[in-house]
């Protein structure tokens, strides 16, 4: 029975989450021995099945907190880390051997850039890329950290979700192992959307994900106030606007009709039982629209904005320019008046639901660990 860890720093709401998720039950399905890593400490996002463990962060023991009430971390700053990668080694190594894994991992797959605990840098790691990474600014320290980290590992395979996102990668000089994208059950999906009925008496548009500015919650709020349809907004999750967008919703007058509900395990009720759900993301680098997919998937028209791979996954009569930058606001709020008419086809392009099969994404993992790979193919070339 082949052994998959999926590793991941923390557990927050976002789509690489719902993806980390997702490829869990897929590996589980598969029959295979599945074991999830978070190197840090329990959240509210649990997965609903499956051995997970949680090591906390290296720096809450005892000896790493006296080092940083010393300044040590910040005078010996490499000296701190190896201290730090120590403690982390130890906690994992003391659940790989409660799992008898000390000896074998078949493979481990994780999100690119996050940190790899040395004692598992000699196993096979696949590390998928979820975002355009030309438009991180901590992408190249990261490159320069991994170009210069002595590993043992030969087969290290870079993965991204989406044709998009690896044509980013290769200009960055990521030696791209294959497209694998992000996987959908959509049988699962359809149970969950069933499992509890929205308690809201008027019809709605839903957004889901974090409520932060780069992901366009206020230009959606102020697109709605605007609207001459009578529905309500519906935001699920949460997010370092929220307050703002409560303020913003009463100066526009709309405060009754614009509901915050906050993070929810399943979202999927609220979903599959939408008027429209949009995705405006203004400057987030989406490298899927998981919610978009998702929402598609169930039925539920959508709209959204023209992030770089939206193109690849979503019919163009759906999508919103956001440039010119003034306008967006009105472009968006046309949009949605003509989905809410039923003026727009359901969005999902054809064939991709087939490629975001679980069971043929899982495939697709598994047959990595037969195959070996470079990580990065020229970074002293790639441009800065």
């Amino acid at each position: 029975m082949k052994r998959i860890l999926l590793l991941s720093g923390s557990l927050k709401l976002s789509g690489v989450v719902t993806w980390l998720l997702q490829i869990q039950a897929g590996f589980l399905a598969a029959g295979t021995d599945v074991a999830f890593l978070v190197t840090s400490k329990k959240t509210d996002i649990h997965p609903d099945a499956g051995r997970v463990f949680y090591t906390g962060r290296a720096r809450t023991a005892s000896c790493m907190r006296i080092a940083r009430w010393l300044q040590l971390h910040r005078v010996f700053p490499r000296w701190y880390e190896r201290k730090e990668d120590d403690e982390m080694n130890r906690r994992i190594e003391k659940i790989l051997t409660s799992l008898a894994w000390q000896d074998r991992i078949d493979l481990i797959v994780k999100v690119w850039g996050d940190k790899i605990p040395s004692c598992l840098r000699k196993w096979p790691i696949v590390e998928t890329i979820h975002s355009l990474l030309s438009q991180d600014t901590d992408t190249f320290k990261k490159l320069e950290k991994i170009t210069t980290q002595k590993t043992d590992n030969p087969a290290h395979f870079i993965v991204p979700v989406g044709n998009v996102v690896a044509e980013d990668a290769r200009n960055l000089g990521l030696s791209v192992a294959e497209v694998i994208h992000n996987p959908l059950n959509i049988e699962e999906l359809e149970r969950k959307s069933t499992l509890f009925t929205p308690q809201i008496d008027r019809p709605y548009i839903v957004f889901v994900g974090r409520l932060v500015n780069g992901k366009g919650v206020h230009e959606l709020l102020q697109a709605f106030a605007a609207l001459k349809a009578d529905v309500d907004l519906v935001y699920v999750g949460d997010g370092s606007a929220t307050n703002t967008l409560r303020e913003t919703a009463r100066a526009l007058g709309v405060q009754d009709k614009v509901h915050f509900k906050g993070f929810l395990d399943n979202p999927y009720p609220w979903i599959r039982n939408a008027r429209l759900l949009v995705l405006p993301s203004t400057t987030v680098p989406e490298a899927m629209g998981y919610a978009a997919v998702e929402a598609c998937a169930l039925g539920c028209g959508i709209v959204v904005s023209d992030f770089l791979a939206a193109r690849e996954f979503f019919a163009e009569e759906l999508i919103v320019p956001r440039l010119p930058v003034e306008g967006y606001v009105e472009r968006l709020t046309q949009k949605i008046s003509s989905g809410l008419a039923g003026e727009l086809p359901l969005g999902i392009k054809p064939g991709v639901l087939e490629k975001i099969d679980t069971g043929r994404v899982v495939e697709k993992y598994l047959a990595l660990i037969d195959k070996q790979g470079p990580l990065v193919q020229d970074f002293s070339s790639s441009e800065k």
